[in-house]
C-alpha cells in the first residue's frame, strides 16, 4: 500500500486522485498560459503562434489520452493499448510520431505525469519552448 509524504498508507483511492489531481492542476496551468498565448498571437495577428499553440494543445490532448491508457493498462502490449484507444497499432505509432514520444516514454516509471513527458517530446517540448519563451 502506498504512503503520503507524511509516511501514512494511503488507499490506493486516495493515491489514484492525488495523482489525477496533480495531473489536472499542470494540464490546467499549461491550458491557461496557452490561451493567454493564443489571445496575445490572435490580437497581434501572429499566424504562426496561433498554428503552433494549436499544435501544442492538440499534442497535449493526444498525450494525455495515451498516458491515461497506459496508466489503467501498465504492462500492456501497444496492441491492447492502440484498442483501448480505437486505432490501429499503425495508427498509435503514427499519433507518437506526431506528438513526438515513444511507447517507452509513456512505460517509464519516472514519467508519471504528463508535465515529465513533455520534455522528453521531440515536437511538443521545441513548441512549449517557442510559445511560452521558455528554453
Amino acid at each position: 500500500m502506498p504512503k503520503d509524504e507524511g509516511g501514512s498508507f494511503v488507499t490506493y483511492e486516495e493515491s489514484v486522485q492525488t495523482f489525477w489531481g496533480e495531473e489536472q492542476k499542470a494540464i490546467g496551468q499549461l491550458y491557461h498560459q496557452a490561451s493567454s498565448e493564443l489571445r496575445k498571437a490572435f490580437m497581434a495577428g501572429n499566424a504562426e503562434l496561433i498554428t503552433d499553440v494549436h499544435h501544442f494543445l492538440r499534442g497535449l490532448v493526444q498525450t494525455r489520452k495515451i498516458l491515461i491508457e497506459y496508466r489503467q493498462q501498465p504492462g500492456a502490449q501497444i496492441n491492447v493499448i492502440s484498442r483501448s484507444l480505437g486505432l490501429t497499432r499503425s495508427g498509435l505509432y503514427f499519433r507518437l510520431e506526431k506528438i513526438g514520444l515513444d511507447p517507452s516514454d509513456f512505460r517509464d516509471p519516472r514519467f508519471t505525469v504528463i508535465r515529465d513527458l513533455l520534455p522528453r517530446s521531440k515536437v511538443l517540448a521545441p513548441l512549449q519552448a517557442k510559445i511560452f519563451g521558455v528554453e
